[in-house]
Formats: C-alpha cells, structure tokens, sequence
C-alpha cells in the first residue's frame, strides 16, 4: 500500500521547497560564479542559461500548485500523481524553450555584426562544449565594454571585448586578465592581436597564445615582456620569406626599431647580416656550403635575436634542406 502510494501521489510541498532551494543556488552561483569565468566554455553555458533556468524554476512552482486545480476543477484536497507528470514536464519544457527566447543574459553579444539572441547563444555554446573547435581572429582594434546590470540586492558588473569596430563583442569574465594579454599599441594604433575563440560561440579561449586559464605567473610574465613579436614565414618557393608581426604594423616596428635580417652558421656566429627594410626579403645562398640558421635581430650592443629561425643547407650556391622553426 504505502509503495503504491508513493508511486500515485506527488509531494507537491517537498517539491516546492526543492524548488526554492535550487533557485537560490543557482542565484548564489550565477552571482560569485558564472559571471567571473565566462572564459571556461561549459562555465558560459551555464551562465547563458542561468536566467532561463530561474524563470523556469519560478514557472515550476506556481503550475505545480496551480495544475491541481486546472486539472481536477477543486479548489481543496486535491493531488498531482503520476500519471500528471508527462503534462508537468511538457509545459516546463515549453516554458524554458520559450524563455531562452526572450530572456537575455549577455543583451551585447555580437558575432559577425549581427546581435544573438537567448537561444541562439545557448545552441552555439553547446555545439563549441561537445566539439570543442576553435578558429583565430586577427583583432586590429579593441575596446572593453562596461555594462553595469543593477537588481533589488546585487550590482552585475558585465564585460565585452568589441573586436574590429563591433564586428565581435563576445562577453568575457575577467577583464584584468584579458587586458594583460593583449597588445597595447606600444608603437602606434593598428596592433594586431591573435584571439583564439570557440568556432561557434567565439567565447575567447586564449590571446596571443596565453590561455585564460593560464596560471596567474604565466599571464603577468607575458604582460611584463609585451611590446612586440615579429616572426619569420618561409614562402612556398623555399627561398623567399616574409615578416609577420603582432603587437604593432611592420611599419610601426621599423621606424622605431632597427632591426637585421641575421645569418648564423653552425658555431652560432654571424656571417650575414642585412638592415630590414620592406615585409619580403630573400634567403642569402652566396655562402660556403654549410648548415644556417636566419633570424631577425636587434643589434644595440650586440646581436640579439627576436623572431623564430629559419634553419637551411647550401649547397653549390643553392638550397638543398630548408626548414621554418618555431
């Protein structure tokens, strides 16, 4: 008897003070949680959901206590069993569908120039936690954006990163974090930072190769060095390359830096050494046969090395191995 009870009759009180309790928690959490690690993607989810999920929840109660009634037409003693539980289910599910339409945690994010949406946001972030598939963004330009969101009890401190002229505004959590790692136009306004996103939502999973769930010591001693990083590209003909620069325009760096096209050979000692002038330059071959290595470098006192090598072998005048360092 008391089986057969249990399985007929729903504690609608239980039920209800459950539902209070995980309103409250997730309130706490959303509040000293979620807003602060939007860069973890599962983390985000959750918090894109967070709104939906409460609504939902207030929306749960009042039917619970309220379906009785529809149902049954009484006004007293009356119960939910289960045979009512695939219509409580159906109407929440439609509740929260509907509610990831209209409720709006992050009411800025912008991908692609155009505005998403609750339940476009929530289907992105979902496909980037069961894929997780990144793609990188070229930022030319950033502005951090302050949304201050006030309720009866708390104060939402809420932060964008516009990339490119609003072309993104993806929401981020911690805003210190995400400044020390970008480039701050040391040399002039047309930096160009290298944003790794999630392919989908374009939530920001590292900056300049600095995950934002590196450990602090590793993020402040990026900030430390900061000012610019030029690499050297090996073009298709194996001959020619190319100067890649983040941080500030090849044209920033050279008026304000002189720096060497620098040729190494085994023993690590210089052997060529042109000024850079232009974003193209050719690999040296008038050399003694030999194993080679090429660097951009600086040359106050002496030689210094900045970009990544090119190490190459000639041979009779002409490159016979040839291969780009990273």
């Amino acid at each position: 008897m008391l089986k057969n009870n249990l399985k007929n009759k729903l504690d609608l009180k239980r039920i209800t003070i459950l539902a209070l309790l995980f309103i409250v928690v997730i309130s706490i959490i959303g509040k000293y949680i979620w807003y602060e690690l939007t860069d973890n993607i599962l983390f985000f989810l959750l918090s894109a959901l967070q709104q939906s999920i409460l609504f939902t929840a207030v929306m749960g109660i009042i039917i619970i206590n309220v379906l009785p009634i529809i149902i049954l037409r009484k006004t007293n003693e009356v119960e939910l069993t289960s045979k009512h539980m695939p219509i409580i289910v159906l109407i929440i599910t439609v509740i929260f569908i509907i509610s990831l339409s209209i409720t709006d945690t992050y009411d800025r994010y912008v991908i692609d120039g155009k505005r998403v949406y609750g339940i476009e946001m929530v289907f992105n972030t979902f496909k980037d936690v069961m894929t997780n598939k990144t793609i990188e963004i070229e930022a030319y330009d950033y502005e951090i954006i302050h949304e201050k969101e006030l309720t009866r009890k708390y104060k939402y401190n809420k932060y964008y990163l516009s990339i490119n002229e609003g072309e993104y505004i993806i929401p981020i959590g911690n805003k210190n974090k995400v400044l020390l790692l970008l480039y701050n136009y040391s040399y002039g306004e047309n930096a160009i930072n290298k944003i790794e996103t999630y392919k989908n939502s374009k939530i920001i999973k590292a900056i300049n190769g600095i995950k934002l769930s590196a450990k602090d010591d590793e993020i402040y001693e990026f900030a430390q060095n900061k000012q610019y990083k030029i690499n050297i590209v090996l073009q298709p003909n194996k001959q020619t390359i190319t100067y890649q620069t983040i941080g500030c325009t090849l044209n920033e760096l050279l008026k304000n830096e002189d720096i060497y096209l620098s040729i190494f050979d085994k023993n690590d000692r210089a052997v060529f050494e042109k000024y850079i002038t232009k974003g193209e330059d050719v690999l040296p071959v008038n050399l003694i046969d030999g194993k080679y290595r090429a660097y951009v470098c600086t040359h106050v006192f002496k030689l210094e090395k900045i970009s990544n090598g090119i190490e190459y072998e000639i041979k009779n005048g002409e490159i016979q191995q040839i291969k780009q360092q990273n």
